[in-house]
């Protein structure tokens, strides 16, 4: 094993897949991520939105993140996230992450126990 393995080894656990993203807004804007399901067996997926400093925002006040368990799958197995500073329209509603009215930040997408983590799909649209 070499250097750079063996401190990955040492600070990642090998069962978990990260992928982080920066997103901003439009004051109307909404980040439609669609989560595509892996071709293989996984445990679990969450996403969360953060600061600058990958600090997650106050999840006890607002709803900051969205997983595998709470997120509704549509009917191809993927699941489809808004993120928006306002409430979405109610279709919406159990798939929302709020940005607490902020327009910009980072996401972190995280996979437990996948062997090959596929990568989402976003898209900025008007208000959903």
């Amino acid at each position: 094993m070499n250097k750079r393995d063996e401190a990955i080894s040492t600070y990642s656990d090998t069962g978990m897949a990260y992928m982080v993203g920066r997103w901003r807004l439009e004051p109307e804007g909404v980040l439609m991520v669609d989560i595509l399901p892996p071709a293989g067996d996984f445990a679990y997926w969450g996403l969360v939105i953060t600061n600058p400093w990958l600090e997650s925002y106050d999840y006890r006040y607002t709803q900051t993140h969205r997983s595998s368990g709470t997120a509704r799958a549509t009917g191809d197995g993927s699941w489809t996230l808004v993120i928006s500073p306002g409430e979405p329209d109610p279709g919406h509603a159990q798939d929302w992450i709020d940005t607490g009215g902020r327009l910009e930040g980072y996401a972190i997408l995280r996979w437990v126990l996948v062997r090959d983590a596929p990568n989402p799909k976003y898209e900025v649209v008007p208000e959903a």
